[in-house]
């Protein structure tokens, strides 16, 4: 199940449609509907509202059940931001995974952190990125 799966999922089980979500979030209409449709991938600040709003954990819509995940309880959401999109994505991805996907899954980003070309500069870019 994706992001937008389970937000809509979440929405449904309150009664609430698209417009009313939006509303409680003071946001469009539209974006309720992008993210669901997987079109549009919220930032985790987003998805911290769209929780407060549903009154569920945001690792809930992540796909975490109710909870952080092993060794991120303590990772403040503002922090998850300066990943990017590409974080979102990620452990969207990630969450599909059965355990044996998932210990594969860390095993092979340890191995690109491990590349000089993959590893962040000083400035926190990417190597090879202007």
């Amino acid at each position: 199940m994706t992001t937008g799966e389970r937000i809509k999922e979440a929405r449904k089980k309150l009664g609430l449609t698209q417009k009313e979500l939006a509303a409680r979030m003071n946001t469009a209409e539209t974006l309720i509907c992008e993210y669901e449709r997987g079109t549009r991938v919220p930032k985790y600040s987003t998805i911290t509202r769209i929780a407060a709003a549903l009154g569920i954990s945001p690792y809930a819509i992540i796909g975490f059940d109710d909870q952080a995940p092993e060794g991120m309880a303590d990772v403040h959401a503002s922090n998850l931001n300066q990943y990017g999109p590409h974080f979102y994505k990620l452990m969207d991805s990630f969450s599909k995974l059965n355990e044996s996907g998932q210990l594969e899954a860390v095993k092979r980003v340890q191995e690109l952190s491990e590349l000089q070309r993959y590893k962040r500069t000083e400035e926190g870019a990417a190597h090879g990125k202007a």
